[in-house]
């Protein structure tokens, strides 16, 4: 087992530095995840996301993603849209 000590006098920077270097940089996340993202329970038709898509636009509201509660889906089943 090996163990790994952490420190700098300098400043916190540098300590994030020396334990990437060692273990690997995060990936950077995907452009679609540093949007803005929207999501509300009470849809349960397609039209009625396409509507509040359609509201966010004619307004100038940035929007990114719109998510969709369980309630969209067929028998609580994910992936399956009715």
């Amino acid at each position: 087992m090996e163990f790994f000590v952490f420190g700098s006098a300098i400043s916190p920077k540098n300590v994030n530095k020396a334990l990437s270097e060692m273990s690997g940089y995060a990936p950077i996340p995907l452009l679609s995840h540093l949007g803005f993202h929207y999501c509300k329970w009470e849809y349960n038709t397609a039209e009625m996301l396409i509507e509040r898509n359609r509201n966010f636009t004619e307004f100038g509201f940035p929007v990114d993603v719109l998510w969709s509660d369980i309630e969209y889906s067929e028998n609580k089943q994910y992936f399956v849209f009715n």
